[in-house]
């Protein structure tokens, strides 16, 4: 899946409001932002996911 296909997906289950509904016309623009983050994450974490390393006990 490409990154603004993820943001469609998931962008309105990461950012919402507790107190209205999410109407339509804010949909967009949380898509907009979640797909910079996938887009740009190497640069926003400074981190580089293949480096980590995680032990299993």
């Amino acid at each position: 899946m490409t990154s603004s296909n993820l943001a469609i997906v998931f962008g309105p289950n990461f950012l919402w409001s507790r107190s209205t509904s999410t109407s339509l016309e804010e949909i967009a623009p949380i898509n907009a932002f979640v797909d910079f983050v996938l887009q740009n994450h190497k640069d926003i974490y400074l981190i580089d996911v293949n480096q980590r390393t995680v032990s299993v006990d």
